[in-house]
């Protein structure tokens, strides 16, 4: 299979242009905000709160794990 069949199959993750993780983060109710800056805050798995961000029924995270991080540098550091 040619790769223009391969991508043409995939949903593309967005990258972090403006920040995609600080507009989700606003639209999170509360307690779901404070628990993704408290993960973390304690250190937690950036790749573990990516993937559990992204896999929500409800709400995903539509960000790539390098957009991820981008964003735990850029605004937690």
């Amino acid at each position: 299979m040619s790769l223009a069949n391969r991508l043409a199959a995939v949903i593309p993750a967005r990258s972090n242009r403006g920040c995609v993780t600080c507009a989700w983060l606003k639209t999170l109710p509360e307690k779901d905000a404070e628990a993704f800056h408290a993960w973390i805050a304690d250190g937690g798995s950036i790749t573990q709160l990516w993937e559990v961000a992204t896999a929500d029924p409800d709400h995903p995270l539509q960000v790539s794990i390098t957009g991820l991080r981008h964003h735990v540098r850029a605004h937690h550091l």
